[in-house]
């Protein structure tokens, strides 16, 4: 859904559509016939990505649990800091000659809003090298806040 509106409007503002149902339209029409699939492919083989591997699931060596300090409603979360512990976890490259890890991931296992008990789950991370796991780990503990009610709906697109 967030996709279809930022195309919408990116779509409507280059005037290849006319209003916003027309851009969400084009965007579905696109993905079944193929072409989105097809422009994707491209756009990865010009950056030098491969595709071969895309689906073979990694078996990862390593995981752990991220859990919960206090009791509480899920109040906050921090997605850059997320973002960044992912990286750190071997899914995203600091440096262009940074090797990734195809086994590399994070398991969201709460979310904001909904309530959480001391020592509860809130992320299963797992990889395939235990020093990059312990440390975005550490990193991930730092990225969710508890408190006593939950946020209510977060507007995410703001006034599109």
């Amino acid at each position: 859904e967030v996709t279809f509106e930022l195309g919408a409007k990116l779509l409507v503002q280059t005037k290849l559509a006319n209003h916003k149902d027309e851009a969400i339209q084009l965007q579905q029409s696109l993905i079944d016939s193929g072409k989105a699939l097809v422009a994707f492919e491209t756009m990865v083989d010009a950056q030098g990505g491969r595709l071969d591997e895309l689906g073979s699931n990694a078996k990862p060596d390593h995981e752990t649990v991220v859990h919960a300090s206090e009791d509480g409603i899920i109040d906050w979360m921090d997605t850059e800091a997320i973002g960044w512990a992912l990286v750190d976890l071997g899914c995203g490259r600091k440096n262009p000659g940074d090797s990734l890890d195809n086994s590399a991931g994070i398991e969201f296992l709460k979310k904001v809003g909904k309530e959480t008990r001391k020592g509860d789950p809130v992320y299963r991370v797992f990889n395939s090298d235990p020093g990059r796991l312990d440390s975005a780990s550490s990193m991930l503990e730092e990225t969710f806040s508890t408190g006593e009610s939950s946020p209510g709906s977060v507007l995410i697109l703001g006034d599109l």
